[in-house]
């Protein structure tokens, strides 16, 4: 709310030098709520803290936190560790652990806690298709004691799902969860997320890219609008005072935006890139 208390500052400021204006005026109440030039001061101040206090209003809702953590991952998966002809699929039996398998394949999931605050508490499911076996179920690395991961023995879980629970994963970090599987079908792991709060979505890393560059494109053009529309309305009343608010107005909304200046050039430089490209492509 940096701009509701620049305008407590400047309403401080104003108001003296509002009635030191009106100091050589009769002191009547008639005459000094006629004179033009009190009124137009009084009503510039008082409109200055009702914008500054909405703009400040409107800064925090942009700049704070998420309501939501995001929680990115990275999928891996290596397929046909376990090749065999369609020939000799039936003539050949191969097991892993005891298991009679079809194909084997090694799913890598890495999970990075990038947010501001740590998550905590969180269980996640992983649920494949119902034709997969789940061989294996691990961590790599093995996460650290602070971490408290623990796997969740469920009787309601089914033969292809397997969850576990994550107590804390601070700023940066990281969980890698591993799994040995086999079937016909192709591997495809969904992943789902809960906790009391319900307040973290998990997310894949290009995901993650598309979201960030969305808010930041957001954040960068609504206080362009901010800055280009809230200081001009001070000059409507042409008061002494409005070219000194509006320009108070305008330093805060100036310091918000050169945070997002260089990613918002970013994503203008990749969309041009694209455009080019596509361009190119005909010829």
């Amino acid at each position: 709310m940096l701009l509701f208390l620049l305008s407590v500052i400047l309403f401080s400021l104003a108001s003296p030098l509002t009635f030191a204006q009106s100091s050589t005026l009769p002191t009547t109440s008639g005459s000094l709520w006629s004179d033009r030039s009190f009124l137009q001061n009084i009503i510039v101040t008082i409109l200055a803290a009702i914008l500054a206090f909405l703009s400040g209003y409107t800064l925090s809702q942009i700049n704070q936190k998420r309501s939501v953590k995001l929680l990115p991952y990275n999928l891996e998966i290596d397929t046909g560790l376990v090749n065999m002809d369609r020939e000799i699929k039936d003539k050949v039996k191969v097991f892993y652990e005891g298991q009679e398998i079809e194909n084997l394949s090694h799913v890598k999931i890495d999970l990075e806690n990038t947010g501001n605050s740590a998550i905590k508490s969180e269980e996640i499911r992983f649920e494949f298709l119902q034709e997969t076996r789940i061989l294996d179920f691990y961590f790599d690395p093995v996460p650290e004691p602070e971490m408290k991961v623990e796997k969740i023995r469920d009787p309601n879980l089914r033969e292809f799902e397997c969850k576990c629970r994550v107590g804390n994963i601070g700023r940066d970090g990281k969980l890698g969860v591993r799994f040995i599987v086999t079937g016909d079908s192709a591997v495809e792991p969904k992943l789902h997320s809960y906790n009391e709060n319900d307040d973290v979505k998990l997310v894949s890393r290009a995901t993650t890219k598309i979201l960030s560059n969305k808010e930041k494109v957001s954040k960068f053009l609504s206080l362009l609008i901010m800055y280009f529309v809230v200081p001009p309305v001070f000059n409507f009343f042409g008061s002494p005072l409005s070219s000194l608010m509006a320009g108070i107005v305008r330093i805060p909304l100036l310091f918000f935006m050169f945070r997002f200046i260089v990613p918002f050039s970013e994503v203008i430089a990749e969309l041009i890139s694209k455009l080019l490209n596509l361009e190119e492509k005909p010829n």
